[in-house]
C-alpha cells in the first residue's frame, strides 16, 4: 500500500507523470523505491523561489532620472528635468545581480530590530566589506552610476561599496565635475548612500563620520533647491534621515514635519516611503513602540494610509510593502495594545483613537496575533468606537487561520446580525465568502453549504468558493460527496465552465487521507499529475499528516526527502505535524531534536509548533519539559508565543496525567477563564476527567451540565461528544456505580452519538475486572456481539495511531485477564481474533501473550513469541531516518522510546531464568544494548533475581549498589530550580554532553508512565497528603499557571520509580542469612539437568559461601546496609503485628 504511494509522488515530481505501480506492493521492497528516487531530478524551475524579500530599494527616482546617467565627459548632458522624478517614464534595465540585491528584504513579522541601532538590512551585499577594486578601465562615473542602480561592476557579484562609491564621488568633486553638484544626481546619491549605511551595522565612530558628510553635502544642496519643488522635498527628506542616523530624534522631527507642510497632497514617493522607515526605526530606539504608533497616526493622510489593509491589499509596490514590514513588526512590540488603546480614550480625539485602533487590528492580523486584535475590538466597543466590517471579517479569517474557531464564530455571529445589514448588502460576496472559508474548515457542512448557496443566489461563486465547499466536507472525510461535487464542477470532458485547481484536487486528497485510503490517494494524485499540476507544500502537508496519525516514521521521512528534493523544503506546518507524531511515541526527545533541525533550517516556530512540542512532553510525562515549554512561551518577547487555550489545555492535561488533586485543576481552570481565553470542549474534558480521578463523580456532573448548556449556543463552537461522556461512564464503572455509567451509556445513544472503542473498552473493563464468572460471560458476549457487526459499520474502531488501537481497547480487558488467570489459549484465540478482523500484532497484544506462556512455563512459545516482539520494537523504536543529513540526532541515552521492551524483557527474564536458561538471557541482554534499547528500574531488579538464580550472588549485589541506589539518589534531588524565562523551549539541551558522560556508566531507560485513572486516582491522594499548601503560588507569582505543576511533580511517585523492589531486597536478606548458615547459592538448572558431584580439589560449599559473603561486604556495602535496614524494619512490623493480634503475650 506504501510503496505505489510513493510512487505516484515521485511520478507527480518527475518531468513527466508515471503510472501509479501495483497497489499490492509490499513494504519489504521500499527500499529499490528509495534507491529509484534518489536517482531521479525532482527539482522543478517551478519551485524555485527567493529566501523572502529584502528592502526595496531605489528604483526608478534613483536610476532612470539620475544625472549619472548622462555622458561622463564633456558639458553636455542628456538627462531628465529636474522635475521628472514624479513621473518617471520607463523602468530600468536591471543586472540580474542587482535585481536579486534589491528584492524587497526580508522581514521578521515578530522579531525586534537585529542590529545595534535597529536598522535593516536592505540588501546584504552592501554592508561595509570594502574589499572590491575598481580596475583601472572604471572610471569614476561609472562607479558611482553603478552605485546609485545597486548593480555590481562588471566582473563582480556584488553592488558597489559605499566606501568605493564615496572615494569616486570625492574625485568628481574634486574634478569640478558638473554632475558631482547637481541636484537630480547628488540626492539620489545621498540617498543610497544613507541606505546602504543603515544596513552596514556601523560602529558610533563611523556613523559620526558619515553623517558630519552627509550634513557637508545636504548644506550645498540647499542653496540651490528650489523651494517646493520635488528637489525641496526630497533633500528635506534626506535631512530628517541623517537627523534619524545620528539619534536627534527631535531635529528629525521637526524636519519631517517640514517638509510633510509642502509636499503636496499626492501619494508618497519612494524617498518618502524610506524617510517613514528611517523615523521609525529612530523613534522606536529613542521612545519605544508606542512613538512609533503616534507617528504613524500624526500623519495619518500620508504615513498611516500605508498601512491600512486596503490600500496595501494588491499592491505590488515593494517600497509600501517595505514600509508596512517595518512598521508592523515594530508596533508588534507594544506588550499590551488594548491597554494603550483603553489609556488614550480621555486624551485623544475620536479620530486619532479610530486611526490608532485600525493600524493596530490591522498589523495584528497581519501579524497573526488575532486574539489581540480581538481585544482592541472589544476596547473600541467599550469607547464606542466603530470598527470597519472589512476589518472584522479579515479578523475572522485571521482567527480561522490560528484556528481559534470558538472566537471566529462568535464574531462571525455578530457580524450576521441586522445591527450590519447595510455592510452585508455594501459585500455580500466578501461577507459569504468569509463565513464559507469559516465554516468549511471546522468541516461545518451544513452552515458551509448554507453559505454558498448564498453566493449562489448572488451569482458570485468562484473557484476558491468550490474550493472551500470541497474543503468543508472533505474535513469530515465525506470521499463520497468530495468526488461527487468534483466531478459536478469539473466533468472529465473538460467543457465546465470552470476548470479545477490544485486546491479542488487537494480538498479530494485529503478527503481520502481523513479516511487513511491510501488508493484513493494514488488515485488522485495521478489524476492531478494529468491535468499538469505538481503536488505544493499544502499537498505535501495533508500527505505528512496522513501517515504521521499512523506513525509511519519511515514513510514521513521518505515525503520529507520528496520535499526537499521538489524544492519545498518543510516548513513550521509540516514540522508541527511530525512533533505531534513523536508525541503520539512519547519521544519528547525526538521531538525536540526535530525541533532543533526546524531552527537550523531556518524555520520560524510558531505556537503551534511550540505547543506540539509542549504536548510530547505531556504524553512521555515529562513534567519538567512541560513546565520549561510553557515558561519560553509564557515569558517570550514575541507575542505570537503567548499561550493561548490550545497551550492551557496542554498544561491542564499535564495537570490530569500527573494526578493533581480537583482542587488544583479547577483554580487552574479558574485562572485561565479569568485572562479571557474560553475554555474549549477539551477543556471541560480535563476538566470532568480531574473530576472523576478524584472520585467527585457529582461535580463532573455538574461541570458536564455546564458544557452542555454552553453547545446550545453554536457560536461556542462546543459540542457533547462521546469523549466527554465516555469519561462520566468510566468514572461510575470504577466506583462500581454501573446503573450511573448505564445512564450515561442510554443518553450518549439518545443524542445520536456513536459511541467509541474506548467507550467500549471501558465498559469491557468494568466487567472482566468485576471477578465473577457471569460477569466474564457478559464481557465475552458484549465483545462478540461488537465484532459480529458488518465491518463496514464499525466506524467505532478507530485504526488512527494513538496509545492504543481501537482493537486493543476492545480485546485487552479480557486478554489481560486470561492472561493474568494462566489461560494461554484463550489468550491466543482473542489475538486470532484481531488478525482475522484485520488488525496487527502489537507490543501490548505479544506481551500479553507473552505473559499467558510465561504463567504455564512454556518457555519454547515465550522464545517464539519474544522473537516477534523483538521485531516489532526493533522497527518501532528507530527515528534515524527523519535525521538523515542533521548533525544533531536525537541522543539515544535520552529517549523515552528505548524504554518500549522494557516489560516485555522482565517477563523473558522471568520465564527463562525461572527455567534455568541464564546464558540466554546474558546474550539478549547484550544484544538489546547494542541495539539501544535501554532498561528501566523494573528490569535491573529482574536482573538481581535473575542473578541469584544463576547463582551469582556478589553481582546481584553489585546490580544493587552500582545501578539501582545510585539512581534512586539520583532520582530523589529535587530539582526546585525553575528559570521563569528560559532561553529555548528545549529541555534536553541542558543534559551533560554526551562525551562528558563515563562510557562505562549505565544508562537507565525513562520510566513507562503509568497514565491510567487508577493510578491518576492513587496519585491523586498522595498528592493530597504531601502537597498542603505548597501549592499556592506567592503572592508575588500568583498568576503562575504551573507554579502547582513544578511542586507537584517532585512529590509525584514517578520520581520514586527508582528504587530496590521489596520482594528483591526480601530475596537478598534471605541470601545473606542462608550464606551465613555456611550454605552457597546454588543455580537454578533446566529441566532434567543434574548438578554434578563436588570433585576433590573443590573448595567445600562453607568456604565458598563465607568468601561470598566476604566479597559482598567489601564491594556492596551500601546495599548490605539497605538489606540489613530493611530486614530490621520487616521484623519490627511483624512483631507489631503479632503483639496487635496477641496482646496477652505482652505480659
Amino acid at each position: 500500500m506504501v510503496e505505489p504511494f510513493l510512487a505516484s509522488v515521485n511520478g507527480l515530481l518527475s518531468s513527466s507523470a508515471t503510472s501509479s505501480r501495483s497497489l499490492l506492493a509490499v513494504r519489504s521492497s521500499m527500499h529499490p523505491v528509495l534507491q529509484k528516487l534518489a536517482s531521479q531530478d525532482v527539482v522543478s524551475s517551478h519551485f524555485k523561489r527567493l529566501k523572502g524579500k529584502e528592502k526595496a530599494q531605489p528604483e526608478s527616482d534613483w536610476i532612470q532620472h539620475s544625472g549619472w546617467q548622462c555622458e561622463p565627459h564633456g558639458s553636455a548632458c542628456r538627462c531628465a528635468n529636474s522635475n521628472a522624478l514624479h513621473s518617471p517614464r520607463h523602468p530600468p534595465r536591471r543586472h540580474p545581480a542587482a535585481a536579486y540585491a534589491m528584492q524587497p528584504r526580508t522581514h521578521s513579522s515578530h522579531q525586534p530590530p537585529q542590529t545595534p541601532y535597529g536598522m535593516q538590512i536592505r540588501h546584504a551585499s552592501s554592508s561595509a566589506q570594502y574589499v572590491t577594486k575598481a580596475s583601472p578601465r572604471t572610471d569614476a562615473y561609472q562607479i558611482v552610476d553603478r552605485f546609485v542602480q545597486g548593480d555590481p561592476l562588471p566582473g563582480q557579484l556584488q553592488p558597489v561599496p559605499l566606501d568605493l562609491a564615496w572615494d569616486s564621488y570625492s574625485e568628481l568633486r574634486e574634478r569640478d565635475a558638473p554632475m558631482s553638484t547637481r541636484l537630480d544626481a547628488l540626492l539620489p546619491f545621498i540617498d543610497r548612500a544613507l541606505s546602504a549605511l543603515e544596513q552596514a551595522r556601523p560602529t558610533q565612530d563611523e556613523l559620526d563620520k558619515w553623517t558630519v558628510r552627509f550634513r557637508h553635502l545636504l548644506e550645498g544642496a540647499d542653496a540651490v533647491a528650489i523651494p517646493r519643488s520635488s528637489e525641496e522635498v526630497h533633500r528635506m527628506c534626506l535631512w530628517a534621515r541623517v537627523g534619524a542616523l545620528s539619534g536627534d530624534v527631535p531635529g528629525a522631527t521637526k524636519t519631517f514635519s517640514q517638509m510633510h507642510e509642502i509636499r503636496g497632497t499626492g501619494p508618497p514617493l519612494p524617498f518618502e516611503l524610506r524617510t517613514y522607515e528611517s523615523m521609525f526605526q529612530a523613534l522606536y530606539r529613542a521612545r519605544g513602540p508606542v512613538a512609533v504608533l503616534d507617528f504613524i497616526v500624526s500623519y495619518w493622510q500620508t504615513v498611516g494610509r500605508c498601512l491600512e489593509d486596503h490600500h496595501f491589499r494588491g499592491h505590488e509596490d515593494a517600497d509600501v510593502l517595505s514600509v508596512r514590514d517595518a512598521a508592523f513588526r515594530l508596533l508588534q512590540e507594544i506588550e499590551l495594545p488594548a491597554a494603550v488603546l483603553a489609556g488614550r480614550r480621555e486624551r485623544d480625539d475620536k479620530t486619532s483613537r479610530l486611526r490608532m485602533a485600525d493600524v493596530l487590528v490591522t498589523q495584528l492580523i497581519a501579524n497573526r496575533i488575532p486574539e489581540d486584535a480581538l481585544d482592541i475590538c472589544k476596547e473600541m466597543d467599550r469607547q464606542g468606537l466603530p470598527v470597519r466590517f472589512f476589518l472584522q471579517l479579515s479578523l475572522v479569517r485571521s482567527l480561522v487561520r490560528a484556528k481559534a474557531f470558538e472566537l471566529a464564530n462568535t464574531l462571525f455571529s455578530g457580524l450576521s446580525s441586522d445591527a450590519f445589514q447595510k455592510e452585508i448588502n455594501d459585500d455580500k460576496q466578501t461577507f459569504y465568502a468569509t463565513g464559507l472559508h469559516l465554516f468549511a474548515q471546522q468541516g461545518e457542512v451544513k452552515r458551509a453549504e448554507e453559505m454558498f448557496a448564498s453566493l449562489e443566489k448572488i451569482k458570485n461563486v468562484g473557484r476558491a468558493d468550490i474550493g472551500m465547499r470541497l474543503q468543508a466536507h472533505a474535513v469530515g472525510g465525506d470521499t463520497a460527496t468530495v468526488v461527487r461535487l468534483f466531478y459536478n464542477y469539473f466533468p472529465n470532458d473538460r467543457k465546465s465552465r470552470h476548470k479545477p485547481t490544485i486546491q479542488h484536487y487537494t480538498a479530494v486528497i485529503m478527503a481520502h487521507a481523513r479516511n487513511r485510503d491510501l488508493d484513493g490517494m494514488n488515485e488522485w494524485l495521478e489524476k492531478m499529475s494529468k491535468r499538469g499540476f505538481t503536488p505544493d507544500r499544502h499537498v505535501f502537508d495533508v500527505i505528512v499528516t496522513s501517515f504521521a496519525s499512523r506513525g509511519e516514521v519511515d514513510i514521513v521521512a521518505m515525503v520529507l526527502e520528496q520535499m526537499r528534493r521538489a524544492g519545498l523544503p518543510p516548513q513550521v506546518v509540516t514540522y508541527t505535524n511530525i512533533i505531534t507524531m513523536l508525541a503520539a511515541r512519547r519521544d519528547p526527545v525526538a521531538a525536540e531534536s526535530i525541533y532543533r533541525r526546524a531552527i537550523s533550517e531556518g524555520v520560524r516556530p510558531d505556537r503551534q509548533m511550540i505547543a506540539a512540542l509542549m504536548g510530547a512532553h505531556a504524553e512521555a510525562g515529562s513534567w519538567k519539559g512541560v513546565i520549561r515549554a510553557f515558561d519560553y512561551m509564557r515569558s517570550s518577547r514575541n507575542r505570537q508565543y503567548r499561550p493561548r487555550i490550545d497551550v492551557y489545555n496542554i498544561l491542564l492535561k499535564a495537570y490530569v496525567l500527573l494526578g493533581a488533586p480537583f482542587k488544583v485543576v479547577a483554580d487552574v481552570f479558574e485562572k485561565i477563564e479569568d485572562t479571557g481565553v474560553r475554555p474549549t470542549l477539551h477543556t471541560f474534558s480535563l476538566l470532568i476527567q480531574s473530576a472523576c480521578d478524584s472520585g467527585l463523580m457529582d461535580v463532573a456532573t455538574n461541570v458536564f451540565r455546564e458544557l452542555d448548556t454552553l453547545s446550545q449556543q453554536w457560536e461556542t463552537g462546543l459540542q457533547v461528544n462521546a469523549y466527554a461522556l465516555t469519561i462520566i461512564m468510566a468514572g461510575y464503572l470504577r466506583q462500581g456505580n454501573k446503573y450511573k455509567a448505564k445512564e450515561v451509556y442510554d443518553d450518549m445513544l439518545a443524542r445520536g452519538i456513536q459511541p467509541t472503542s474506548i467507550t467500549f473498552g471501558a465498559i469491557l473493563n468494568a466487567y472482566a475486572n468485576d471477578g465473577s464468572q457471569e460477569s466474564i460471560e457478559l464481557a465475552q458476549e458484549f465483545l462478540a456481539s461488537l465484532m459480529a457487526k458488518d465491518p463496514g459499520t464499525r466506524t467505532w474502531l478507530d485504526p488512527s495511531h494513538r496509545r492504543r488501537s481501537g482493537y486493543e481497547h476492545l480485546y485487552g480487558p479480557l486478554m489481560t485477564l486470561f492472561s493474568r488467570n494462566a489461560q494461554p489459549e484463550e489468550v491466543e484465540k482473542y489475538f486470532q481474533e484481531i488478525l482475522d478482523a484485520g488488525g496487527e500484532p502489537s507490543l501490548l497484544t505479544l506481551t500479553l501473550l507473552l505473559h499467558a506462556y510465561r504463567r504455564v512455563g512454556n518457555v519454547d512459545t515465550v522464545r517464539e513469541l519474544w522473537a516477534q516482539i523483538l521485531d516489532l520494537g526493533k522497527r518501532s523504536h528507530h527515528v534515524d531516518l527523519l535525521f538523515e543529513g542533521f548533525d544533531e540526532p536525537p541522543r539515544k541515552d535520552l529517549q523515552r522510546k528505548t524504554n518500549i521492551l522494557c516489560l516485555s524483557l522482565s517477563i523473558y527474564m522471568d520465564s527463562l531464568s525461572s527455567a534455568g536458561f541464564h546464558d540466554e538471557i546474558a546474550q539478549t541482554w547484550n544484544e538489546l544494548k547494542q541495539l539501544g534499547f535501554a532498561f528501566d528500574s523494573h528490569n535491573w531488579n529482574h536482573l538481581v533475581v535473575v542473578l541469584i538464580r544463576a547463582g551469582r550472588p556478589l553481582h546481584a549485589f553489585q546490580i544493587l549498589e552500582r545501578v539501582i541506589l545510585p539512581y534512586q539518589e539520583k532520582s530523589q534531588h529535587i530539582i526546585a530550580e525553575r528559570s521563569d524565562s528560559p532561553p529555548s523551549p528545549l529541555t534536553f539541551e541542558d543534559a551533560a554532553p554526551l562525551e562528558d558522560e563515563d562510557p562505562d556508566a549505565v544508562e537507565p531507560a525513562p520510566p513507562i508512565m503509568n497514565f491510567s485513572p487508577i493510578r491518576r486516582a492513587q496519585t491523586v491522594a498522595i498528592a493530597e497528603l504531601h502537597a498542603k499548601g505548597d501549592l499556592n503560588p506567592p503572592p508575588e507569582r500568583e498568576d503562575d499557571f504551573a507554579h502547582p505543576l513544578h511542586i507537584l511533580h517532585q512529590i509525584s511517585p514517578s520520581w520514586n520509580l527508582w528504587r530496590p523492589h521489596a520482594a528483591v531486597v526480601r530475596l537478598l536478606s534471605s541470601v545473606l542469612e542462608h550464606l551465613l548458615t555456611g550454605r552457597a547459592i546454588q543455580p537454578v538448572l533446566p529441566l532434567g539437568a543434574v548438578r554434578p558431584p563436588p570433585q576433590p580439589d573443590e573448595e567445600d560449599e562453607a568456604h565458598v559461601a563465607k568468601r561470598a559473603l566476604r566479597e559482598i561486604h567489601e564491594q556492596c556495602p551500601k546495599a548490605v546496609e539497605v538489606v540489613k535496614a530493611f530486614s530490621f524494619r520487616l521484623r519490627a512490623r511483624e512483631q507489631r503485628q503479632e503483639m496487635i493480634e496477641n496482646p496477652e503475650d505482652r505480659h
